[in-house]
């Protein structure tokens, strides 16, 4: 049986990537005894190195990567469009509910507090709807928005670590700051587009390196990620104060 430095250098002897020139000892994954590629990531979660990793959903308990990457846009869009469907439906009843209300000379902001204290199922379906519909909308975008640029999410939120992504500019300025290019870009959002769907090289570096300016893009991203992760605290405390408040009349009973 081969030791892990024998599979290393076989690694390296047999190595026909387009990025082989960029693999060093530093892609060298201790745990697994992986040389990794430079969108490859150990997942601590799950004990392996995902290719193309991209995040790691704590709702389908799985990394998710090449192998997955386009069945869990899909479930994100199709889950987006069964919320919106759902809230849509909420919504339309209760308008209705508040114009019979109206009809009845009843104002209409009375009306609202009427219909939603008449309807408690109602009015929590529609806002859980609506938190999960901004949670879900929010990923969509994000995941979109990877496509199109040939990023993936956790290159978004680690770009400052990776070096690759940033190179010196021709002209050094006196703060000796780094112009962002992305290596994956394969030149047009048409071509990432296809490349993630159909081509299946995005690992592989583009034609030439694209320099888009993508600051929009980023606060996009983050800002995504950060409701995202405060939907996620929201979800935490609200679990926890009920456990709490369950706790305690058991303790009374």
């Amino acid at each position: 049986q081969a030791s892990g430095v024998e599979d290393v250098m076989a690694t390296f002897s047999n190595s026909h990537d387009v990025l082989s020139a960029d693999v060093s000892l530093e892609r060298l994954c201790l745990t697994t005894w992986v040389i990794k590629g430079l969108r490859t990531k150990y997942s601590s979660s799950t004990g392996l190195c995902v290719e193309e990793f991209d995040h790691f959903c704590v709702w389908m308990n799985s990394a998710i990567g090449r192998g997955n990457h386009r069945l869990f846009f899909c479930h994100a869009y199709a889950q987006f469009l069964v919320l919106w469907c759902h809230f849509h439906l909420c919504f339309s009843w209760a308008v209705n509910l508040v114009g019979n209300e109206i009809n009845q000379n009843v104002p209409s902001a009375i009306s609202y507090f009427s219909v939603a204290r008449g309807h408690p199922l109602l009015a929590a379906s529609s806002l859980v709807s609506c938190l999960a519909l901004l949670f879900v909308g929010s990923l969509v975008v994000d995941q979109t928005l990877g496509i199109l640029f040939n990023m993936t999410t956790n290159e978004f939120i680690n770009l400052e670590r990776y070096k690759h992504f940033w190179e010196s500019p021709e002209r050094p300025t006196a703060g000796g700051c780094h112009v962002f290019e992305n290596p994956f870009d394969k030149g047009s959002f048409w071509l990432n587009w296809l490349d993630f769907w159909y081509v299946r090289r995005r690992r592989e570096k583009g034609p030439q390196r694209a320099t888009r300016n993508i600051t929009w893009t980023l606060w996009c991203m983050r800002s995504g990620l950060m409701l995202q992760t405060q939907w996620r605290k929201f979800k935490h405390e609200v679990v926890t104060s009920a456990k709490a408040l369950v706790f305690r009349s058991r303790k009374r009973a």
